[in-house]
């Protein structure tokens, strides 16, 4: 539901393609050219629209749209911690998962799991 209602088109800011990345860094560069403010601090201000940017468009990033102070990130984190309490044999799929992020991995490994987001 999710990715229904938010539409990510990346799962991590690793996953953005750079040319995207330098497209949004000119665009915003573009909009603070006339602003008159030193370069440093345009160059800060980019860094805090690219952030905004990743939230909305990488998945991990996202607040839950269910409870919008938690990000994707923070439900996957708390989600496999408790399913990794539930069972011991969980731990270590449930670390592994949680250090990489890999949706497959977790699709693949746990289809008939009763885990709900």
């Amino acid at each position: 539901m999710q990715i229904a209602a938010m539409n990510p088109k990346y799962i991590t800011e690793k996953d953005v393609p750079e040319a995207v990345i330098e497209k949004e860094k000119e665009i915003y560069r573009a909009q603070m050219k006339d602003s008159g403010k030193p370069a440093q601090i345009i160059e800060k201000i980019i860094e805090g629209k690219l952030k905004k940017f990743y939230s909305e468009v990488c998945l991990l990033h996202q607040n839950f749209f269910k409870e919008e102070k938690k990000t994707i990130e923070d439900l996957v984190a708390e989600k496999s911690i408790n399913w990794a309490k539930t069972s011991p044999s969980n731990v270590l799929f449930a670390t592994r998962w949680v250090k990489n992020f890999n949706m497959l991995i977790w699709t693949r490994l746990i289809p008939s799991t009763n885990v709900s987001f």
